[in-house]
C-alpha cells in the first residue's frame, strides 16, 4: 500500500514512520488500516497547525498521548507524541533509515523499545 508522504506536509517538524507500516523494512508486512508516525512532544502544536494547513482533520485523541487524524485521502494517520529521552536520536538516525516509498522509519531499536514499553499484544507478536 502506500501510504500518505507527510514529508511535504510535516516540513520542520522531526518525525518517523513507527509501528505495522515500519515494521515492514524489517519483516513481513501485516495488515493495517493506519500509517503511525512518531514525533516529538515538544512539535505537537506545529504538527497539528500543518496538517490541518493541508487538510488533515482531526478525529480524536489517543490515549497514548498524540492524536487521530484522516488525511485528504481519507487514511488514517496516528500521530504519537513521546517526551522520552531517546526520541530525539530516535527521529535523527530516521532520516537515513528510509523505505522504498522513502518515508523515514523509526530505526529497529527504537521500534522494540516502543513495542515493549506499548505491551499490547499486537506489539509483542510484532
Amino acid at each position: 500500500m502506500r501510504w500518505p508522504d507527510l514529508r511535504e506536509v510535516l516540513q520542520g517538524v522531526s518525525w518517523a514512520v513507527c509501528g505495522a507500516v515500519a515494521t515492514r523494512l524489517y519483516m513481513p508486512e501485516r495488515a493495517t488500516a493506519d500509517l503511525d508516525i512518531l514525533i516529538r512532544q515538544a512539535d505537537s502544536a506545529a504538527t497539528q497547525r500543518l496538517l490541518e494547513e493541508h487538510g488533515f482533520v482531526h478525529q480524536g485523541d489517543l490515549g497514548i498521548g498524540g492524536s487521530t487524524w484522516r488525511s485528504p485521502e481519507g487514511v488514517e494517520v496516528d500521530i504519537i507524541e513521546r517526551s522520552d529521552p531517546w526520541v530525539p536520536e530516535a527521529l535523527d538516525r530516521a532520516r537515513d533509515n528510509r523505505d522504498l516509498q522513502g518515508l523515514p522509519i523509526l530505526p529497529l531499536p527504537y521500534q522494540v523499545l516502543m513495542k515493549l514499553q506499548a505491551s499490547r499484544g499486537q506489539d509483542l507478536a510484532d
